[in-house]
């Protein structure tokens, strides 16, 4: 099921909920997070609060290890800091665990070249996913990718069980899109109009096919009462 307007999970950011996998929302900052994603084993009965607003701090109090962004499903680490799942669930040095996640461990691993990258969305350093297309460098934090509508970010499951994440910029999100409606108009215009060996089109060619039979059945039927 979807969730209601825009209220997506803020780590995998998909709206989509299962029985086994529901949307929960933190009775305090409103956040919005998958069970699975947020390691929220059981829904509890009554208010529930997101790990930030359960220990009484303000988005200036906690902050991500990893990115400037305010707010979020944060997270605490293994060296005593905080993350947001987010940046676990997209960066590829990590990898969520699943189920009971905390403490969160591996930030450690996330490169420094990585950490220094310039988000093109914010204008802020930190550890930035990049353009998925080939030779383009252009990189956004995680939470900026999502916020801006002109960034595509997704991601998918392969056949073989992989996770494949996508990330483009916005100039290769215009390419994406000019590049599908080209393909579906190309496809239905083969669908509709397939030409044959004469220039007709398969349609024209069915048509005349009927016509000439239907004439040709007449003229023997004509011929056949003229006989008797």
């Amino acid at each position: 099921m979807e969730a209601e307007g825009d209220d997506t999970c803020s780590v995998c950011f998909v709206p989509w909920w299962y029985d086994d996998d529901k949307i929960i929302v933190c009775d305090v900052c409103n956040l919005f997070v998958h069970q699975k994603c947020y390691g929220v084993l059981e829904i509890p009965e009554g208010d529930w609060k997101c790990f930030r607003c359960s220990k009484g701090k303000s988005v200036h109090e906690m902050k991500c290890t990893l990115c400037p962004n305010l707010g979020g499903a944060l997270k605490p680490t293994v060296e005593g800091e905080h993350v947001h799942s987010a940046c676990v669930f997209w960066l590829p040095e990590l990898e969520p665990r699943e189920g009971e996640m905390d403490p969160i461990e591996g930030c450690n691993t996330v490169s420094k070249a990585r950490r220094k990258l310039m988000c093109k969305v914010c204008s802020k350093r930190g550890a930035c996913l990049q353009c998925t297309s080939p030779r383009c460098a252009w990189a956004v934090h995680p939470l900026c990718a999502k916020d801006d509508p002109n960034v595509h970010i997704s991601w998918n499951v392969t056949p073989e069980g992989f996770v494949k994440k996508t990330v483009l910029c916005p100039e290769h999100n215009k390419t994406k899109d000019k590049m599908t409606l080209k393909q579906t108009k190309q496809q239905t215009r083969r669908q509709t109009k397939l030409p044959t060996a004469k220039g007709q089109t398969t349609t024209e060619q069915t048509t005349k096919q009927q016509t000439t039979k239907e004439q040709t059945t007449k003229e023997q039927t004509t011929k056949e009462q003229t006989t008797k």
